[in-house]
């Protein structure tokens, strides 16, 4: 969906319809490092951002000093551009990688979050992503948004992870 805008004769001012924005991102981070300044500029006009984090990005091996640190590191992000909810779904904490899960298991709480928020835009990560986790990522968001949902996504668009697809060769 396209920004509408109208104008206001009587006060001469436009003001802009608010949309709903569905982040969907495969690890913490990746929000921030695909499409953080797009949020912030979504959240700076007023429209609503929600995110949602599918993994938690590390395994349950690590000490509970850095699982706690990640969740502050969510929340700041979350703070600091403007999101007014990140959820964090939580697959990966037994060191489950992505296609070790069965794929419906990771369409199901995107199907959630999509009929919950109903957003106008959607972002995912990129299909030609070199991590397997992002590719799985963007073919669970599309199964979810397809057009047999109960909602209809207007727009679906794609962000780059550049920590991970800069080591993409050439195509």
């Amino acid at each position: 969906m396209e920004r509408r805008f109208h104008s206001n004769l009587l006060y001469n001012k436009i003001w802009y319809a608010k949309m709903n924005v569905l982040v969907i991102a495969a690890h913490p981070d990746d929000e921030v490092l695909g499409v953080g300044g797009t949020i912030a500029r979504h959240a700076d006009e007023g429209d609503s951002v929600y995110v949602v984090i599918l993994a938690w990005g590390i395994a349950s091996r690590y000490e509970a000093r850095l699982v706690s640190q990640q969740m502050e590191s969510i929340n700041n992000a979350t703070k600091i551009l403007g999101i007014k909810e990140t959820i964090l779904i939580g697959f990966g904490r037994r060191q489950k990688r992505f296609d070790e899960l069965p794929f419906i298991d990771i369409i199901k709480p995107i199907e959630e979050n999509i009929q919950r928020f109903k957003p106008d835009i959607l972002y995912t990560h990129h299909r030609g992503d070199t991590n397997m986790d992002h590719q799985i990522a963007f073919r669970a968001t599309i199964n979810a948004a397809r057009v047999i949902s109960p909602y209809l996504v207007n727009k679906i668009l794609c962000y780059e992870t550049l920590s991970s697809t800069d080591q993409a060769p050439p195509f």
